[in-house]
Parts: structure tokens; C-alpha cells; sequence
């Protein structure tokens, strides 16, 4: 049996159940949570990359320095100290090039830690190897 209803005696059943809320309130606080994941591995990402950055611009500058005519161990005490660079090594050798003459080639190789590692079983840092073929006229 229905009851007639009109506006002065209608039931209110617009209202959202607790159930709904806590569902709801669920939802959103895992939300913010993935959000917050989120901002902390985008800081941690731009932290890394602002390190290897860093890395290759030191290499850069010490491929420039050797082009310059400088001798490796001389680069080496010139360039300031760079916490994630493991090493700089230079390896030169003389090449003749037809039209040229003879030229100075080196491979500037740079050892640094790019991160950390992607399993958890490590705790070392993730190394990374760059090389920079650089030559110079050896008319010096």
C-alpha cells in the first residue's frame, strides 16, 4: 500500500548513507596518497637527474680543457670535485688524417653513479659509463 505523498509529507531519502561515505572518504584518502607517492618520486627523479646533469658538464668541461692543449693530469687537478663522479680518465693516442695531418685523439671516459639501483637486494649505487671522443691539431 502506498502512501499519497505530497510536499509537506514527503520522506526525505536524499541523504547519502554512512556506508557511501566511508566508501567515499576510501577513495579519496587513497587519492592523496598516490598524489603524495607521486610528488616524492617526481622530487627524487629531478634530484637524480640534477646529479648526472651536473656529471656531464664536468666531462664536458674536461673534454674542452684537453682541447685547449692541457695535459690530463693537469685537467684533473683544475676541475673541482664532483661527489657522484667515481673517475675521469683520458686515453690518447696520435692519428694522421689525410688533409689534416697529425692529430691528437682522446677518449675522455667518465665513471659516475646515476642512482640507485633498481632491485632492493643492492645498496651500492648505480654506475654509469660515458665516453667522449675528443681531438685536438698536435702542432702545439
Amino acid at each position: 500500500m502506498r502512501l499519497a505523498q505530497n510536499s509537506s509529507t514527503r520522506i526525505r531519502q536524499d541523504a547519502y548513507s554512512l556506508v557511501e561515505v566511508l566508501v567515499a572518504s576510501v577513495l579519496l584518502a587513497v587519492a592523496i596518497a598516490a598524489a603524495a607517492v607521486l610528488a616524492l618520486t617526481m622530487a627524487a627523479q629531478e634530484e637524480n637527474n640534477t646529479r648526472i646533469g651536473r656529471a656531464f658538464n664536468l666531462q664536458e668541461q674536461a673534454a674542452r680543457l684537453y682541447q685547449l692543449g692541457l695535459e690530463p693530469t693537469t685537467i684533473a687537478s683544475l676541475l673541482p670535485a664532483e661527489s657522484n663522479v667515481t673517475s675521469i680518465v683520458f686515453t690518447t693516442n696520435s692519428l694522421t688524417v689525410s688533409g689534416v695531418g697529425d692529430v691528437n685523439q682522446a677518449t675522455c671516459r667518465m665513471i659516475f653513479h646515476a642512482g640507485t639501483p633498481i632491485t632492493s637486494d643492492s645498496l651500492s649505487p648505480a654506475l654509469r659509463t660515458n665516453d667522449i671522443v675528443v681531438i685536438r691539431p698536435s702542432i702545439r
